[in-house]
């Protein structure tokens, strides 16, 4: 009686264990799948939908490489041989997925191969989470410092870029050259880059107009500052 009540308690445990992995799976905002060895869909939950714009009804039963990227198809084909051979899975790669409005769609998949009872690879199982927007955020940031790099470098106006050095009062006291484009450094005749303000101009700081306190305000405040000045240690 004891070992039938033990069985029965084990049972019920495992039920809802299951129940709650499967609520959990069904509320996940990624996308959980499954397909078999011909790559089929077996399983979809709902987030498939928002994702891609198909129903699960419009998944489960279809092969899955007609929405996969013509470039990625290949890729995957080929990490699903590796799975089925070494029966191991992949994390967090790559994949471009085609949404049913016809656009393009990244994600971040991983995938665990299935094994039976003698270690055979039946299908996969995997998470996919959507990056697009994450993806086109660095595109857009990459191609920015791209075109900045461009106007940095060959730009016909002096471009300079500072670090601040305060005292232990914040009291600005001196400024790091970062980098210095090459106009700049033909409108001042100096190279100043990896150089302090004090070591590419000696005696600024002794100047007239004071420089180093300008910058410092500029960069405490984040205002922007316009003036013309003569600077006397190199006659410009």
């Amino acid at each position: 009686m004891m070992a039938t009540k033990n069985k029965d308690t084990e049972i019920k445990a495992l039920r809802e264990n299951v129940a709650q992995y499967r609520q959990l799976v069904e509320i996940s905002p990624d996308w959980v799948w499954r397909i078999d060895l011909e790559g089929c869909h077996t399983y979809t939950n709902p987030s498939v939908y928002p994702l891609l714009g198909y129903n699960v009804s419009e998944i489960v039963g279809t092969n899955a490489f007609p929405l996969i990227h013509p470039d990625d198809g290949q890729p995957v084909r080929d990490m699903l041989k590796q799975c089925i051979e070494q029966k191991v899975g992949w994390h967090n790669v790559a994949i471009r997925w085609l949404h049913k409005d016809g656009s393009i769609r990244s994600f971040e998949s991983t995938a665990s191969p299935m094994l039976n009872a003698d270690g055979k690879v039946t299908g996969f199982s995997g998470i996919d989470r959507d990056i697009t927007e994450r993806k086109l955020a660095d595109e857009a940031l990459m191609e920015a410092e791209w075109k900045f790099r461009a106007l940095f470098e060959k730009g016909p106006i002096g471009v300079a870029y500072h670090k601040m050095i305060y005292n232990e009062t914040g009291k600005p006291v001196d400024y790091y050259f970062i980098d210095a484009n090459e106009r700049y450094q033909e409108l001042t005749g100096v190279d100043p880059r990896g150089k302090t303000v004090t070591q590419a101009f000696p005696g600024i700081e002794n100047d007239p107009f004071d420089w180093i306190g300008v910058f410092g305000k500029v960069a405490q405040t984040g205002e922007t500052r316009r003036f013309e000045q003569y600077l006397e240690l190199n006659n410009r």
